[in-house]
């Protein structure tokens, strides 16, 4: 079978067994697979500034009933999402960020993932964690936790819903990371109430599209145990921004849409990552012709910052970094070695064998680029 097709099954097994709303339509599960971090949680997939654009463009009666489901979803949801929004046009952080993965996907019409697809809101039952089986534990676990906000971000009308989640965690002896755009969901999940939650990474970018560099710092000094800043680079000249010493990870985009590269974004490979882990990068090699002068001081830049410590997904698996996200090494050993795919491994692994074809297939993708 296909790599391709193979992974397409992979993933449709994990909308098998979602949960039929009273209407008899069923929601995605909140928890899915995912090919770097094992497992990820979103309790939806439409992020808050896709919303926030999306609410923008609509006329007075479609925002009506867009508010009206909000307060029906949860009292007050709707004027808390206006005040929100006023505050996001303010900070001029209110519409989609330039390199969303998302979105482009979504724009070629891949459906490969959970983040692929559009989904307002996603089913979570406490069995979910509370039944899950020990050996997955233990491999999300090991990687740092399991994710949450893999395919958008905290939104404050969900915050009941991702209570649940942390506290069953809790119960479950589950881990969880996040990474996110969003101040107030530090301010109102770290602290002693949600053990669970063992890190968090707070996302910037020299795009303006992440958080603002007052509000990472802030946070991060605020919780210096549990909050890193982690940085999106879109390209090479990003590393000469001051504020990078600040930064606790760096995440090297890794896209080939067209219009990001007229833009000047580079499309940072496995062996991009791989480079900078065992120091062998260059970064003459990724500059364009324009930019050649200034590889001596990136270069520079690359060892100061500590990239080989601090590069995020080096061997393209939490399980294969160091880093993890902040946390440093927790244990795991190597789960995506090259293996004979049987149909009873499936049964049995299903996330190991996941993880492993869509690294294969990633990386097949990541070759034809090049």
């Amino acid at each position: 079978m296909p790599v391709k097709k193979f992974l397409n099954y992979l993933i449709e097994a994990d909308f098998k067994n979602n949960i039929p709303t009273s209407g008899g339509a069923k929601k995605a599960s909140a928890i899915g697979n995912n090919s770097k971090t094992i497992k990820s949680i979103d309790v939806d997939t439409v992020c808050p500034r896709k919303e926030y654009v999306e609410f923008d463009c609509k006329d007075d009666k479609e925002k009506k009933l867009f508010l009206q489901r909000l307060d029906a979803e949860k009292p007050g949801a709707a004027q808390e999402f206006l005040d929100n929004l006023e505050k996001a046009k303010k900070q001029g952080n209110w519409k989609e960020c330039s390199y969303c993965y998302v979105k482009g996907a979504r724009d070629k019409g891949e459906h490969f993932f959970l983040a692929k697809k559009r989904h307002e809101d996603t089913q979570y039952a406490s069995s979910n964690i509370l039944n899950m089986r020990q050996n997955v534990v233990d491999k999300l676990n090991a990687v740092g936790g399991i994710r949450l906000f893999s395919h958008s971000d905290y939104k404050p009308r969900k915050k009941a819903m991702i209570a649940q989640i942390l506290n069953d965690a809790a119960k479950r002896g589950l881990d969880v990371k996040a990474i996110t755009k969003v101040p107030q969901f530090v301010e109102t999940f770290v602290n002693d109430q949600y053990p669970a939650l063992k890190l968090v990474n707070v996302s910037i970018d020299t795009t303006g599209d992440g958080m603002s560099y007052e509000d990472a710092l802030r946070l991060k000094n605020e919780h210096p145990d549990k909050v890193k800043i982690r940085a999106v680079i879109t390209n090479l000249k990003d590393l000469l921004d001051p504020f990078m010493k600040n930064v606790d990870v760096f995440t090297f985009y890794h896209g080939s849409a067209k219009k990001l590269k007229a833009m000047g974004y580079t499309n940072f490979t496995g062996k991009d990552r791989d480079a900078l882990g065992d120091k062998t990068f260059a970064s003459s090699e990724k500059l364009p012709p324009q930019d050649q002068a200034l590889a001596p001081e990136i270069d520079q830049a690359i060892d100061k910052l500590h990239l080989n410590k601090k590069t995020c997904c080096i061997g393209s698996h939490c399980s294969k970094c160091n880093l993890k996200c902040g946390g440093g090494n927790c244990g795991l050993p190597d789960i995506t070695e090259s293996k004979i795919v049987k149909f009873s491994d499936f049964l049995e692994f299903e996330t190991d064998i996941e993880s492993y074809v869509c690294e294969t297939w990633k990386q097949q993708l990541e070759g034809e680029e090049e």
